[in-house]
């Protein structure tokens, strides 16, 4: 495909951009300052940042929740608080997931099911997330986003980072995740592996969803087996993708 990752980014931000968060008493990053190295759209969602040379087109799309509190991301003079983001709390655990799970993060795109900012601190995320689902408006919003980012990358491989990006994933797909809209550990672990089709891709595209990476030290313990603990997770990981090999390799 003969488009630059700049032109796709710049693109999804365009079309973000159009987005009135403000309404739900959210904070957008229209006009902010943007990250060397972040999630979309903080930053430009590539694991090379600045650096990257190409989109990862058909490659996994890692969804989180949203991009953190307001007053976390830039200071009221509009610096940013953090340049690069990946050597984080959230990143690290990640890393060492894709890492295990041989999933090469270049060959990743990293956004957001909200991809705003809150307002107030980061430890009311969980009970936002249940606010946010709860918002018809809101999530009709994000889900239009959500699919046209999907339409535009072709994503092979979805991963979740925790039940509440799973849940999200549950409201575009009821059919094929509905066990997802638990948003628990339960919910997940009821369906480690779905598949979605995405309208206007021609392939099928592999779902799983991992605890939020921050937590993994606390909450992976409490996922079934054999999808426990860390090593646990990381098979769940590696086995969505080897279907989604299969996937592929059925196209011919």
């Amino acid at each position: 495909m003969n488009v630059t990752h700049q032109a796709v980014i710049a693109g999804l931000r365009s079309e973000l951009d159009t987005l009135n968060f403000e309404i739900y008493d959210l904070v957008s990053f229209n006009g902010k300052q943007v990250m060397s190295r972040g999630f979309f759209s903080g930053g430009n969602g590539l694991f090379a940042g600045d650096e990257a040379n190409r989109f990862p087109f058909d490659g996994t799309l890692v969804l989180g929740s949203n991009f953190s509190a307001a007053s976390n991301f830039c200071y009221p003079d509009g610096r940013l608080v953090c340049d690069d983001e990946t050597s984080g709390k959230t990143w690290m655990p990640m890393r060492r997931l894709l890492d295990r799970a041989e999933v090469n993060l270049n060959d990743c795109f990293f956004t957001n099911a909200w991809p705003c900012l809150h307002m107030g601190t980061s430890n009311t995320l969980g009970e936002l997330i249940s606010q946010w689902l709860a918002n018809s408006s809101l999530m009709h919003e994000c889900r239009n986003f959500f699919l046209a980012t999907c339409v535009v990358m072709k994503p092979s491989m979805i991963l979740a980072l925790g039940p509440g990006p799973a849940a999200f994933l549950a409201s575009v797909w009821p059919n094929e995740l509905k066990q997802w809209m638990g948003n628990n550990i339960e919910a997940i672990d009821s369906l480690p592996i779905g598949v979605v089709k995405i309208e206007g891709v021609t392939h099928r595209t592999v779902c799983t969803s991992v605890v939020h990476p921050c937590y993994q030290h606390i909450n992976a313990k409490h996922r079934k087996p054999p999808y426990r603990l860390a090593e646990g997770e990381a098979q769940l990981v590696r086995e969505a993708d080897c279907q989604r090999k299969l996937l592929f390799a059925s196209l011919g």
